[in-house]
């Protein structure tokens, strides 16, 4: 992938201190997640084995949730990761949910379940 001649990035997610930054690199979208209040950031699918990781949402804590692309081929599945600032990028539980967007405390989530459409679901996260 090569993006247009010039800046390319985009702000993907904003919570508290924290973003998700995204932009076109030599050969695919990269993304990233930031932490306002220290400077440190996280650039998702740096380094030489690192997979491609697409990130759609970041919390107050500054956990960015996103997918991974398990290997190289078109057919290769995406498997759910959360990435921090502090600490990098790690693979969650296969049938995990990523949130869409995030709020104060709470997760928005869209699904196709049981088949009648497109649902919302906004769940507040337990203290």
């Amino acid at each position: 992938m090569s993006g247009p001649e010039g800046p390319n990035g985009h702000i993907v997610g904003v919570a508290d201190n924290h973003l998700i930054a995204g932009w076109y690199g030599k050969d695919r979208m990269s993304s990233s997640v930031h932490d306002a209040a220290t400077g440190k950031g996280y650039c998702a699918d740096a380094g030489e084995d690192a997979k491609k990781i697409s990130l759609t949402a970041v919390g107050d804590d500054g956990s960015a949730y996103g997918t991974a692309k398990e290997g190289e081929g078109n057919n290769d599945p995406w498997i759910p990761v959360s990435v921090s600032a502090r600490t990098g990028a790690k693979p969650l539980p296969t049938k995990t949910e990523i949130p869409h967007a995030m709020t104060k405390d709470t997760g928005v989530f869209f699904t196709f379940a049981g088949g009648n459409g497109l649902r919302m679901v906004v769940l507040r996260l337990k203290s």
